[in-house]
C-alpha cells in the first residue's frame, strides 16, 4: 500500500470502524461497478423468471426481449465471474415466455424449443430441455462443506453443486440468416456451429440471455475481449440497440439507500461538479416524503374500464368522502349507453367513488345507481374513512353473460349432453328469464346470486372439462353470433392485442381460421390504429396451425414429466380432447398394453390430447389423499395416461385448482415421489423406478394407488389431457359412407413427379386440415395397412401415370403432405387513426394504386342498388351484385396467393357496413331513402 493511501485509510479509520464487513463490501462494489444498466439508454436487461432481481440470491434468467433480431450476423461476449453456478448463455426467442417471480416456471435458456445456450461448466449444449455434448469444459470446484473426513463424497457433490473455478468471457455468435449459432470460451471457437438450420425455426427472433446464480456481465462491444468466429463469406457485428461496455448483472442494490444502515452527514467545502465528482446520488428515506402543500387527495383507478381515471375529491356522502371522475364529455352533454340490466338506453351520470348506506360498502359507479362497477368492504382495522386501494369486487351479474344460444352451442362443443344443457341453462338463466320482455334475448350469468358454472358443473359427474373452458367457448360463440347477425360478416374475425401494450418492442400473435377464403379485407378499428410503421400488423398463410386438427390430422404427442414421443393420427374430437390412435410400433406400447393390443386384430392404444390449453397441476395434501381422490380408473388402452381421476369429492385442494374427474394422473411424477417409493406392503410388489416397469405390472401399480390414498403428505400431479405437435402429413379414411374420393377432390394434377391437390370442397380431408396445394404421398398411402385390400396390386408408378384414377377409389385411405410446413408472409401494414391524416400521408408515400372507383349501371346507380329498375336489371332477384372494394373509403382487399409477401399498404379506418349490407359510401334508395339518381359519394 502506497503512503497515500495508507494515509487515507488512517485518518477514515474511525469512520470505516462503524461499518460491517458486509456494509463495506457492498459500498465498495457501489464505488467501483460500472454505471448501472437503467442508466444507459439502450436496450435494459430484464429478470425473465426467477424469484428475485438479484443473480447472487438464486438461480435467475436475464436477457434483452426489447432488441429481439430477426436478420443479420451479430456478436456479443459474456464475462462470468469465479462463483458462477449452472451458467446457461445463449439466445432466446420471442415465444420464450416471461414470467418473473413465479414458481409455475423455473426453466432457464434452453430449457425448452425457444431457448439455446452453452454450459461449459457440464460441457453441455442446450435445447428443448435436451442435454448436448459440447466439446469445451470450464474448471470448476466443489460448493459447500467437505465429509468429517475432509472428503467430498458423491452425495455432497450432488446436494452442493459446483462453482466456477476461474471467470470465463463466453464468446456468442449468430447467423440469422442462415439460421446458425457459435459459443466459444476465452477466444477458443468450436470449428463447427453449436445449433443449425435443423434446431432454429425460419423467421425466429432471438435476444441474448443467460440463466445463471453469481455474478455475471453482458459486453455488447466495441471493445471485446476476444475476436468473433472467422466465418467465409460474413462479418459479425455489434448486438443493435446496446449499450456499449461491459454491464454487470449482480448490481440490484446500486442506488438502494437500505443497503448501508449506518448513514454519516458531511459537510463539503469547496467546488463540487455533479458531472465530475459525482458518480450517482443515493437519498435517504427522510428526504422522499413529499411535503403537505405538494400532496395530491385524488384517487387514481386503474384497469376499470370506463370508469378508470383520476377522481378527485368533490364532497361528502352520508358522512364519507365522495368521488368524481375528473374526465367529462367535450361537449358537456350526459353519455348514453346500454347499461342497464335489462338493456334498455340510460343516461350515464358521471362516475363516482361513494359510500353506500343500505349496503354499508365502497361502490364505484353513477351515484346510487344499482348499476355500479364494482364495490369494497371498509376496511375496519385502519380506522380510515378513505376508499381501500384493495379487495374491489365486481358484481356477480357483470362477471360474464352471454345468450342462452351462445351458451347451448358451447355446451355441446364441449361434450355435454341435451339435458345437461338444460340443465345448467335453468339455473344458471336470469331470475324470471321465462317471462322475459319482448324482444330480448334470455341471457345467462356466469355468476348468479344463488351459484355459479363451476358450481353447477360440479353437480355434473361424467363432465371433464373446467368452467373457464366452457365459458370461454361461451364468449366465442357469442362473438360470431354478434359478427354474423348483428354485422352480416359470417366468415370474419375480431383479434386484438393485449391492452395497453407495453411500451416497449413487443410481439403478439394469435391463430384466426377462415374457411375457404380466397381474399380478405382488413380493417383497422379507429380506435386502435397505428400512426406509422413501427407498429405493423402481419398476416402469415399456410403452414401447420393447432385451429385445423381433425381426423385423420398426424402428431407428435408429448408426456407430460417424462421425455417420450410417440407418433399417432387423430380420431376424433372427445369433448374438449383430441382422442389420438397411436402407432403400434411405438415402444411406448409394451407390458401390459402391449399383451391388450395383442389380444384384438382390431384394437388400437390411445391417447387424449387437449384440444385447446393444456392444464398440469401439482397437488399437495398435508391429510390423507384418500379423503378428496376416491377412486382411479385404469385403461389398458392408453398406455400414457392409463389412470385417470374416477371418484372425486366435492372440496378439496384438488378440485380448487380446477381438477375435474376424468383428469389424468402423471405417473411418471408419481413413482418419482417420495411418499410412493415409501409404500411398504407384502401385497404391493418391487417399487417400479420407470414407466416400463409400471406397464409390466399393472395391478401391483393399482394396489399401490389403492394404498397411497391413506397416506398424508402426497404430492400428484394431474393433466386434462397431452400437448402435441403437428405432424405435416395427413392420413385421411374414405368409408363407403363418404362415397369414392372424387365426391371430396374433384382434381388431382402432376407437377414434376408429384401429385397435387386441385380443386377440393368440405369433406373429410378438408376437416383434417387438408387445402388445395397439398401432396398426397403415393408411397405412404401404398404403405397404409388399411389399403393392403383396396389397392392390393397397384403399383407407385400406374398411379403416377394416371392420378384420376384415385378420384374413383371408396373405402380407401390417402396420406397427404403440405408443400410448405411452414407459414408465409402473407400482408404486412399499418395505418392512421384518424382519417385526415391517412389522406395527406397517401398522398405523400408512393402506395399501390388505389382500386378505380365504382361505375354506374344501366341505371346510373351504384352496384348494389336493389331499386326497383336495378331489380329488372338483375332479373327480378333482390341479390345485389358484388360491390368492388373502394380504395376512397379505406378498405384493403387482399389477392395474393403467392408465397412472396404483398407491398406494405397504409390502412385507413373503415366506418361499419351499412344495415343494408352495401359498403359505405353506397347511395341507393335502401341506404339513403332520398331518390335514385346516381352521384359520386364524398
Amino acid at each position: 500500500i502506497s503512503g497515500s493511501q495508507l494515509a487515507v485509510l488512517d485518518k477514515y479509520a474511525h469512520v470505516l470502524k462503524d461499518y460491517s464487513d458486509r456494509e463495506l463490501r457492498g459500498l465498495i462494489d457501489v464505488a467501483v461497478a460500472n454505471t448501472s444498466l437503467a442508466d444507459g439508454t439502450g436496450a435494459r436487461a430484464r429478470l425473465l423468471r426467477g424469484s428475485a432481481d438479484d443473480t447472487t440470491k438464486d438461480w435467475v434468467t436475464f436477457g434483452f426481449p426489447d432488441a429481439a433480431q430477426q436478420k443479420g450476423c451479430f456478436f456479443f461476449e459474456v464475462e462470468l465471474l469465479a462463483g458462477c453456478r449452472s451458467p446457461q448463455v445463449g439466445f432466446l426467442s420471442s415465444q420464450f415466455l416471461v414470467a418473473p417471480r413465479s414458481n409455475e416456471f423455473r426453466g432457464g435458456v434452453g430449457d425448452d424449443e425457444h431457448g439455446w445456450a452453452v454450459d461449459g461448466q457440464h460441457a453441455m449444449l442446450w435445447h428443448a430441455g435436451k442435454q448436448l455434448a459440447w466439446n469445451q469444459i470450464w474448471e470448476s470446484d466443489l460448493a459447500g462443506n467437505t465429509s468429517s473426513s475432509g472428503v467430498w463424497t458423491m452425495n455432497a457433490w450432488n446436494t452442493r453443486g459446483q462453482l466456477l473455478k476461474d471467470g470465463v468471457i463466453v464468446g456468442v455468435a449468430v447467423d440469422l440468416d442462415q439460421r446458425r449459432m457459435w459459443f466459444s470460451s476465452n477466444g477458443q471457437w468450436d470449428e463447427s456451429p453449436a445449433f443449425s438450420e435443423g434446431q432454429i425455426p425460419k423467421g425466429v427472433k432471438l435476444y441474448p440471455a443467460v440463466s445463471l446464480k453469481g455474478a455475471a456481465a453482458f459486453d455488447f462491444g466495441p471493445n471485446f475481449k476476444h475476436s468473433p468466429p472467422s466465418v467465409p463469406g460474413k462479418t459479425f457485428l455489434r448486438w443493435p440497440g446496446m449499450m456499449e461496455g461491459s454491464h454487470r448483472l449482480d448490481n440490484a442494490l446500486i442506488g438502494n439507500s437500505d443497503m448501508v444502515s449506518n448513514y454519516k452527514e458531511i459537510q463539503v467545502h469547496g467546488e463540487l461538479s455533479l458531472k465530475r465528482n459525482v458518480q450517482r446520488l443515493v437519498a435517504n428515506r427522510k428526504y422522499l416524503d413529499m411535503r403537505k402543500a405538494d400532496r395530491s387527495w385524488a384517487l387514481l383507478v386503474e384497469g376499470c374500464g370506463p370508469g378508470s381515471g383520476k377522481y378527485q375529491r368533490t364532497g361528502a356522502k352520508h358522512g364519507f368522502p365522495l368521488y368524481t371522475l375528473e374526465e367529462k364529455p367535450s361537449d358537456g352533454s350526459k353519455q348514453e349507453g346500454k347499461d342497464a340490466e335489462d338493456g334498455t338506453t340510460m343516461a350515464k351520470t358521471p362516475y363516482t367513488i361513494y359510500w353506500h348506506k343500505d349496503s354499508k360498502r365502497w361502490r364505484l359507479g353513477p351515484l346510487d345507481s344499482k348499476d355500479y362497477v364494482c364495490e369494497a368492504a371498509m376496511e375496519e382495522s385502519s380506522g380510515s374513512l378513505e376508499p381501500p386501494r384493495n379487495g374491489w369486487e365486481v358484481p356477480k351479474k357483470r362477471q360474464g353473460s352471454v345468450s342462452a344460444a351462445a351458451f347451448k352451442t358451447a355446451l355441446e362443443k364441449a361434450g355435454l349432453k341435451s339435458r345437461e344443457c338444460s340443465q345448467l341453462i335453468a339455473a344458471l338463466a336470469e331470475p324470471g328469464a321465462n317471462k322475459a320482455k319482448k324482444g330480448r334475448e334470455k341471457m345467462v350469468y356466469k355468476v348468479t346470486e344463488k351459484s355459479s358454472l363451476q358450481a353447477e358443473l360440479k353437480k355434473l359427474s361424467e363432465i371433464s372439462t373446467s368452467a373457464e373452458e366452457v365459458w370461454s367457448l361461451a364468449v366465442q360463440e357469442a362473438q360470431a353470433l354478434l359478427l354474423k347477425e348483428e354485422f352480416k360478416l359470417p366468415e370474419a374475425a375480431v383479434v386484438e392485442t393485449e391492452h395497453p401494450y407495453p411500451a416497449a418492442s413487443d410481439s403478439w400473435t394469435q391463430s384466426v381460421i377462415l374457411h375457404g377464403t380466397t381474399e380478405m379485407d382488413v380493417q383497422f378499428a379507429k380506435q386502435s390504429c397505428t400512426l406509422d410503421s413501427c407498429a405493423k400488423l402481419e398476416i402469415y398463410a399456410g403452414g401447420l396451425a393447432k385451429l385445423s386438427t381433425g381426423r385423420g390430422t398426424r402428431v407428435q404427442i408429448t408426456g407430460v414429466s417424462s421425455d417420450e414421443l410417440v407418433h399417432g393420427t387423430v380420431e376424433e374430437q372427445d369433448g374438449m380432447r383430441w382422442k389420438v390412435l397411436i402407432d403400434n410400433d411405438e415402444a411406448e406400447i409394451c407390458g401390459g398394453f402391449r399383451s391388450w393390443l395383442e389380444e384384438a386384430d382390431d384394437r388400437s392404444c390411445i391417447c387424449y390430447c387437449c384440444a385447446r390449453q393444456q392444464k398440469v397441476v401439482s397437488v399437495s395434501y398435508e391429510g390423507k389423499m384418500g379423503e378428496e381422490i376416491l377412486s382411479f380408473k385404469l385403461d389398458r388402452s392408453c398406455p400414457l395416461q392409463p389412470f385417470t381421476v374416477d371418484g372425486l369429492a366435492a372440496t378439496g385442494p384438488a378440485r380448487e385448482q380446477g381438477v375435474q374427474k376424468g383428469w389424468f394422473l402423471d405417473v411418471q411424477a408419481l413413482i418419482d415421489s417420495e411418499a410412493f417409493r415409501s409404500l411398504e406392503g407384502s401385497d404391493l410388489g418391487p417399487t417400479p423406478s420407470n414407466l416400463e416397469e409400471v406397464a409390466g405390472e399393472l395391478e401391483n401399480f393399482e394396489r399401490r394407488l389403492k394404498a397411497l390414498r391413506d397416506s398424508s403428505g402426497v404430492e400428484l400431479v394431474f393433466t386434462n389431457g397431452l400437448d402435441y405437435k403437428l405432424l405435416p402429413m395427413c392420413h385421411i379414411s374414405y368409408h363407403e359412407a363418404h362415397g369414392p374420393v372424387k365426391n371430396e377432390i374433384s382434381e388431382l394434377n402432376l407437377t414434376n413427379g408429384t401429385v397435387i391437390v386441385g380443386a377440393m370442397k368440405e369433406g373429410p380431408a378438408f376437416a383434417s386440415g387438408v387445402r388445395e396445394g397439398w401432396e398426397l404421398d403415393i408411397g405412404q398411402t401404398l404403405q397404409m395397412q388399411s389399403n393392403k385390400g383396396t389397392l392390393k396390386g397397384v403399383t407407385e408408378e400406374a398411379l403416377l401415370k394416371d392420378p384420376a384414377a384415385i378420384l374413383e377409389l371408396s373405402d380407401v385411405s390417402l396420406a397427404f403432405a403440405p408443400a410448405d410446413p411452414v407459414a408465409s408472409l402473407f400482408f404486412e401494414g399499418y395505418g392512421t387513426s384518424r382519417p385526415e391524416e391517412a389522406e395527406e400521408e397517401e398522398e405523400e408515400a408512393e402506395e399501390p394504386e388505389a382500386p378505380p372507383a365504382p361505375k354506374p349501371n344501366a341505371n346510373g346507380h351504384l352496384p348494389g342498388c336493389i331499386c326497383a329498375k336495378c331489380k329488372a336489371l338483375n332479373g327480378g332477384s333482390d341479390v345485389p351484385e358484388a360491390s368492388p372494394v373502394l380504395g376512397a373509403l379505406g378498405s384493403i382487399g387482399m389477392f395474393a396467393k403467392a408465397s412472396a409477401a404483398a407491398p406494405p399498404i397504409a390502412l385507413k379506418p373503415m366506418a361499419p357496413t351499412k344495415p343494408s349490407g352495401h359498403l359505405p359510401g353506397c347511395i341507393c334508395p335502401k341506404c339513403t331513402g332520398v331518390g335514385e339518381v346516381y352521384k359520386k359519394p364524398e
